[in-house]
């Protein structure tokens, strides 16, 4: 095995969307059970790697007050004490176990434009990306043999990190472990995002799931993909596509089977705001945000619309508290540039992103 890092390698990041989001239940090991379909969009961060000494270099490019929020996440220089450091451990971990030569020490540039707390996925991508980058550099056969131990290990770096593992529309299910790529039309659209961000872990702890037995857990998981399959098919049929595509490796999980059952009897949705389950959730504890919120998702939804002359599909991603309009298909950027411009008109008091399919 050769990894060779006498050049400079630079990396995509893409963050994600959330095109629905539902938790059906929480499950034995704390856990909560999602179904939501990920869609990486252009808004990345870049990294550079190269041989070095074990250091991270941190560039934002960010508005001031995200650039503060993320600081004490990069305030050491050092890679072992960032998320970016854990991963290359855990690939470090691996190699040595399949008795592989040691990864060589590396120093990481991280140029950050993907805001945090917002819901994008933006330090899991980071994770994903240097696992990813580093995994194609191995010998066939000891990717082969490498790369399922990185798929099932990275989860334990955090949920959305095996779908960045390989960034493309996914039906991501379970804690986040099981993944089915899908097909979905190319899209342009908008990001708002609010000066202010929820934890996760406060979003999670308020939606106060329950343990249910098995009935009843693969009753409302049926009714998530439902849902879920039911948003598909009036995208598919708004943007002239005719077809579901799960193009899985080898054996397609149990939800996945499940979702391809409840496929057939899906009844087209006639909403276009993507279902999210935190939305509720962040309403209700943060009646203020919240209500700036809802109000930016009605502006951009309704600006993109008119701009675009097309239904928007919209929705807040992750736990919030960013949230989107996209138009499936190729629409004309100078629409959505004149779409964006209205926006940081009338509502400066939110960030502004054009975004496409990445």
């Amino acid at each position: 095995m050769n990894l060779n890092f006498s050049s400079r390698a630079t990396i995509a990041s893409p963050a994600k969307i959330n095109f629905g989001l539902w938790i059906p239940f929480r499950k034995p090991n704390g856990f909560h059970h999602i179904v939501s379909l990920f869609l990486p969009v252009s808004l990345q961060d870049t990294l550079h790697l190269e041989r070095g000494h074990g250091k991270l270099h941190f560039i934002s490019r960010l508005p001031t007050h995200f650039e503060e929020k993320l600081k004490p996440a990069f305030s050491s220089d050092q890679l072992s004490e960032n998320l970016i450091g854990k991963a290359l451990s855990l690939f470090s971990e691996i190699l040595r176990e399949h008795n592989l030569p040691p990864l060589p020490k590396l120093d990481v540039t991280i140029e950050k434009r993907i805001p945090s707390p917002a819901g994008l996925g933006g330090g899991s991508s980071n994770a994903g990306a240097i696992l990813r980058h580093l995994a194609s550099m191995l010998p066939p056969d000891d990717y082969e043999r490498i790369y399922p131990a990185i798929q099932e290990r990275s989860l334990s770096l955090g949920s959305d990190i095996p779908f960045f593992l390989n960034p493309v529309p996914s039906l991501v299910s379970g804690q986040g472990e099981v993944i089915g790529h899908i097909h979905f039309p190319s899209f342009t659209g908008i990001i708002g995002i609010p000066g202010f961000g929820f934890s996760t872990r406060v979003m999670f702890g308020e939606l106060k799931k329950t343990l249910q037995s098995d009935a009843k857990n693969k009753s409302v998981l049926a009714h998530s993909f439902r849902e879920c399959a039911s948003l598909l098919k009036r995208v598919w049929k708004d943007s002239g596509s005719n077809g579901l595509s799960l193009p899985f490796a080898e054996q397609r999980s149990k939800e996945s089977k499940e979702f391809l059952s409840q496929w057939g009897q899906a009844i087209p949705a006639d909403s276009t705001l993507a279902f999210n389950e935190f939305l509720d959730v962040a309403v209700r504890l943060f009646p203020e945000s919240g209500m700036i919120l809802q109000s930016g998702m009605d502006a951009l939804s309704r600006t993109l619309s008119l701009e675009t002359g097309q239904d928007v599909f919209y929705g807040m991603s992750g736990s919030g508290s960013s949230f989107y309009a996209i138009a499936p298909g190729d629409s004309d950027s100078a629409n959505t540039t004149r779409a964006l411009e209205t926006l940081q008109r009338d509502f400066s008091q939110i960030n502004w992103y054009s975004i496409q399919s990445f």
